[in-house]
């Protein structure tokens, strides 16, 4: 299988940080 995560670091990388800054000022 195809990690959603490996797909959202490859692809989507705007994504991952848009949560992390959520999380972090959250």
């Amino acid at each position: 299988l195809f990690p959603f995560w490996l797909y959202i670091l490859t692809f989507e990388p705007h994504i991952v940080i848009k949560d992390i800054e959520m999380v972090h000022f959250n």
